[in-house]
C-alpha cells in the first residue's frame, strides 16, 4: 500500500497505523527499541526470529517484509528539496566564499566551511 505523499510504504508507517509504538515492538520481539529504529530505518536488519517480525509487523509473508524495510532507506525525492527562485550567482570571491559559507551553515558546518570562514 502506497502513502499519499507518492513515496512507497515503511515499516515505520505500518507499525503507526498498528497503534504501537518502538518500545511495544521491542518488549514483543525481544529486542532494544534502538534496534527497532534501527530497523525501521534500514540501518540494520533482523537476522533472527524474521517470522516473528514478520508476524509483529503484520506482513503477510517475509518477503512483504522485506520490501517495506528496504523502503526505509530511501533517498528524499527531487521535490523535497526547496529551489530558489532565482539562481545565486556570485560577482566575485567573496561573493562565491558567502554563497559556499550559507551553504554549510544550511547542511552544518563542515571543513570546507571552517575553510571558507579562515581564508
Amino acid at each position: 500500500m502506497g502513502n499519499t505523499n507518492g513515496r512507497p510504504e515503511t515499516l515505520a508507517q505500518v507499525r503507526e497505523r498498528k497503534g504501537l509504538t518502538q518500545n511495544e515492538v521491542a518488549r514483543r520481539l525481544k529486542v532494544t527499541q534502538g534496534f527497532v529504529s534501527k530497523v525501521e530505518n534500514g540501518i540494520e536488519f533482523p537476522t533472527e526470529n524474521i517470522e516473528r517480525w514478520v508476524k509483529v509487523y503484520g506482513t503477510r509473508t517475509q518477503k512483504e517484509f522485506r520490501r517495506l524495510w528496504s523502503n526505509s532507506f530511501q533517498l528524499p525525492l527531487w521535490r523535497d528539496f526547496a529551489v530558489p527562485e532565482e539562481p545565486v550567482v556570485p560577482q566575485n570571491v567573496e561573493g562565491l566564499m558567502a554563497v559556499i559559507y550559507d551553504e554549510a551553515k544550511v547542511i552544518g558546518e563542515t571543513e570546507m566551511a571552517k575553510k571558507a570562514r579562515l581564508a
